[in-house]
């Protein structure tokens, strides 16, 4: 009996960690959730008033053109829009007028997901 216990408890925490998000330190700080304000604003915001649709969203972290980036991704099949990327300050580096081939992004970790998110990990 003893054993099936053990290796529940195994079990657990071994699919509890899959699921954590790493913590990669950026822009300055050590964990970019939880130390940039703007981000931190953000995430909360999607946690607090969840759409049907945020199931499709995550956000990463990236590398593009030698500066970090944060990209608000949507995996949404039926959408088609200008994904925003943002620089350390939260400032808006993409618009109608110049859009970031996202293509070029590399080191992408994604930072932020719902727990219900349907969208691929890479």
């Amino acid at each position: 009996m003893k054993k099936y216990v053990l290796l529940t408890v195994v079990i657990l925490f071994s699919c509890t960690k899959d699921d954590e998000l790493p913590i990669i330190a950026a822009c300055g700080v050590d964990n970019p959730v939880e130390d940039l304000n703007w981000l931190k604003t953000e995430i909360n915001r999607r946690e607090t008033n969840p759409s049907a649709d945020m199931k499709y969203c995550s956000i990463t972290l990236d590398q593009y053109e030698n500066q970090v980036v944060f990209v608000y991704n949507d995996c949404n099949p039926v959408i088609d829009k200008i994904i925003p990327i943002l620089n350390c300050d939260g400032e808006v580096l993409n618009n109608s007028e110049s859009l970031l081939n996202l293509g070029e992004r590399i080191n992408r970790t994604i930072i932020w997901k719902p727990k219900n998110f349907v969208c691929g990990t890479n």
